[in-house]
């Protein structure tokens, strides 16, 4: 089997390169022999002439013929298909109610695709309001400048813009799917890029104050939550409705879903300071999702400052801290060994790490009074 590869300039891929195209021949003298010919259609052709096929060629020759005979020899097929697509009515499927499109791309999304709620609501809060914002009435309405309208929006991070084209994205690709759009908008421009800072963490005396308010904020309801996110592998918020704990002679955690839809799932062990503050939750079996009005609550009272997934990068840098071993890390946290070489390394002292590890709850969740003795 032989094979010949080139780049066609004719043809981009998603990045906007050249694509890589490939032959396979059976025999050696057919691959030269297609070689060959590429490089002659190159050097006399140029690069259109790699892939201008035979039917193109007389459409293209015919096309110019005509245009000759009518003293038009100065008029280029390119300029005419421009003219042709700028003055072109809409097609039945441009002019499609963007209202109903978009309420059948959610539904697809949910029923047929099976997306989780919160990628749904993602999904209408990131396209509807660039919808509303750009007075897009029809699919037709969608094109590429409207698309750079996201990613040249002022006082918007450039996370978000990052983000809010990754949504679109999804929907014109649904749209492509559907016949909706013959081409994809969004391919070619490029994206915001997201600087990369530091991961924000919290020292071993802001977790102590912070579980402390968890222990008694609410009754202690959030506390197994808190622990399991500070101490458990690292839980992502998205994984912790689907955490499960054991307590045997070695308690472990079964950590499930998420985000990542299965691809993290782990089992990890509990260290002394998950099962310490554990007991005092009452020791629950599974945990519940902290929401975001319990979490800025317990925050406030804990002097602390939210960013996202703080508690998740304060265990990890914490963990590799005492455990050095980027691997074993990585494993227990449901992520790449590089990502802990790239973000984790040196963000705290080893002392730090240990007090991290040495703390403890004062007292039970639950105070129950001694009864009275006879005669007291």
């Amino acid at each position: 089997m032989w094979l010949v590869v080139w780049q066609n300039p004719l043809r981009l891929d998603s990045r906007g390169h050249a694509r890589r195209e490939r032959k396979h021949f059976q025999l050696r003298e057919d691959a030269e022999t297609y070689q060959k010919t590429l490089n002659r259609q190159l050097i006399t052709e140029g690069a259109a002439g790699i892939t201008f096929e035979a039917g193109l060629r007389v459409d293209a020759i015919a096309a110019r013929e005509r245009l000759n005979a009518a003293g038009h020899s100065a008029v280029t097929l390119l300029s005419l298909a421009d003219t042709f697509l700028t003055q072109a009515k809409r097609t039945d499927n441009g002019s499609d109610p963007i209202n109903p499109v978009f309420l059948s791309f959610l539904a697809d999304k949910e029923i047929v695709e099976g997306c989780a709620t919160a990628t749904i609501t993602n999904l209408k809060n990131r396209i509807w309001p660039w919808i509303t914002r750009e007075r897009i009435a029809t699919v037709g309405d969608i094109t590429r400048e409207r698309i750079e309208s996201i990613r040249r929006r002022e006082n918007v991070s450039a996370n978000s813009r990052r983000n809010d084209m990754a949504a679109v994205s999804v929907f014109c690709t649904w749209l492509i799917e559907q016949g909706k759009l013959a081409h994809h908008p969004v391919k070619g421009i490029r994206r915001p890029k997201v600087p990369i800072g530091p991961k924000e963490i919290y020292t071993a005396e802001q977790c102590h104050k912070l579980l402390e308010t968890a222990q008694e904020f609410h009754e202690g309801q959030w506390l197994a939550t808190i622990t399991v996110m500070l101490f458990v592998g690292g839980a992502r918020p998205s994984e912790v409705a689907h955490t499960r704990i054991f307590y045997d002679r070695h308690p472990t955690a079964r950590i499930e879903g998420g985000k990542l839809r299965g691809r993290a799932n782990r089992t990890v062990n509990l260290g002394p300071a998950a099962v310490a503050w554990l007991k005092a939750a009452d020791s629950p079996k599974t945990v519940k999702p902290l929401n975001s009005r319990a979490r800025n609550e317990l925050m406030a009272r804990s002097g602390l400052t939210y960013t996202p997934d703080v508690l998740r990068h304060t265990c990890i840098s914490m963990r590799q801290q005492i455990e050095a071993n980027d691997g074993a890390v990585a494993r227990e946290c449901g992520t790449s060994e590089g990502i802990i070489y790239r973000h984790y390394h040196r963000l705290v002292a080893l002392a730090e790490a240990r007090k991290w590890a040495a703390l403890r709850p004062a007292k039970a969740l639950t105070a129950v009074a001694s009864a009275p003795t006879v005669g007291t």
